[in-house]
Parts: structure tokens; sequence; C-alpha cells
């Protein structure tokens, strides 16, 4: 089944990727001249920052989605973090358990995309630790609606999040992840800044800006082919 998979990727015109670091193994194939970094895309129409001020008295660090999420560290994170009743952690997913003893945790499943929205809005944070990613939906949604985001430290992670919106931890350590929420916690003005520029990147990784890449690239393979 590879050797045919390479022969199909052998075949084709032009690859587009989602991530650099995805480069290199179709760049074993293809010539690179073949290939073209352009990054998903959001809709930042409907994913949005709210209208008015989150006054929860709780500090929502949310986490969504389930590919390639590293779950375990979330709660580890959680458990360091109980002492502190102000701070809650949000899952939103279909496929975690909360382990008995976390009163500070709580899971969102089958949710729609408003009810997803307003969980976006009402955090104070996106708690993102990840195995791998090329391109992140959460991430993208998050920012789109003002979110800072602590996630790990990975070469899609800088390219998705190139401004001032995210902390980077390596190798998921989760005293770095729980230095980084409580950074976040006790700093608004931080998270206000952090916020504008979340929004900011968001606007440039929009579907409007994304399509003119993508028009701006077959445009360019139209006209080399003649």
């Amino acid at each position: 089944a590879l050797s045919t998979n390479i022969k199909i990727i052998r075949e084709l015109d032009h690859i587009i990727v989602l991530a650099p670091d995805q480069f290199d193994y179709f760049a074993q194939h293809v010539p690179a001249n073949k290939i073209s970094f352009i990054p998903h895309g959001v809709d930042t129409d409907f994913y949005c920052p709210a209208d008015s001020a989150n006054h929860d008295i709780k500090f929502k660090c949310l986490s969504v989605g389930h590919w390639l999420r590293d779950y375990a560290i979330v709660f580890r994170v959680a458990g360091m973090l109980q002492t502190n009743k102000n701070i809650e952690f949000h899952i939103v997913s279909g496929s975690v358990k909360v382990p008995p003893g976390f009163k500070n945790v709580f899971v969102h499943a089958g949710i729609d995309d408003n009810a997803l929205l307003g969980m976006y809005q009402q955090a104070g944070l996106l708690f993102v630790p990840l195995l791998k990613a090329t391109a992140n939906n959460a991430i993208l949604e998050g920012i789109a609606c003002g979110l800072p985001v602590v996630t790990t430290d990975l070469t899609a992670t800088r390219t998705y999040l190139s401004g001032d919106e995210a902390f980077f931890i390596p190798r998921n350590s989760p005293e770095l992840f729980a230095e980084a929420l409580l950074k976040l916690y006790q700093n608004a003005e931080l998270r206000r800044k952090m916020s504008l520029s979340a929004r900011k990147r968001a606007l440039e990784l929009s579907w409007q800006e994304i399509s003119r890449q993508y028009e701006a690239l077959y445009l360019k393979l139209m006209t080399e082919a003649g």
C-alpha cells in the first residue's frame, strides 16, 4: 500500500502542504517546485470574540478536540492546580473521561457549533497540549475568538501562532504548563495583549485571505502550463 501511495504522489501535478514540516516528506518523491505551503484557514466571521467582556468569576482553561491531544498532561496540570478554586478546566471531546477526584475538570460532548462558540468566548485561554500537529482547527478557532494559547512547542504551532498570542511549552512539561496558566490567570493585561495578537493572527488566516493564496497559486500553475 505504501508503494502505491508513493506512486500516486509522484503523479500529482502539485502538492499543497498545511505545515512546513510536511515539506521534507513530499520532497523525497517530487521536485521541490511542485510543493507549496498554504496554511489552513478559519471562519473569522463566525468565530469571533464576544461582544461584551466575560465577568464569570471562574477562569476557564479550554481544551478542544481529541486527535493527537495529550489529555494525560491536561489532567496532570489540572491536578497540580486543584487548590485554586477559581481555575477550571473545560474539555470539549466525546472521547475523554474524567478520572475520579477531579472536581475542577468538566467534559462537554456532543455540543453544536453555537455552543462551542460560546465556550470559546467564555474561556480565559486555550490549553492545547499536543503529541504532534499540522493544522489544528481548535487553535485557529480559539485565536479567532481572541484566546491566548498555551500549547506544545512544535514547528506547526509556531507557524500558525507566529505573533505574541501563545506560550510554547517544550516536551509537554506539566510544570511549565502550570506556570504559564497561572501567569495568564494572574495577569489580565497580559491576557488582553495576547488576545489582541490572537485575533490579529486569526484575521491573517481567515478564509478570505487563504483563498487568495489558493487563487494566486492556481493562476501561476495555469500560466506555467500554458
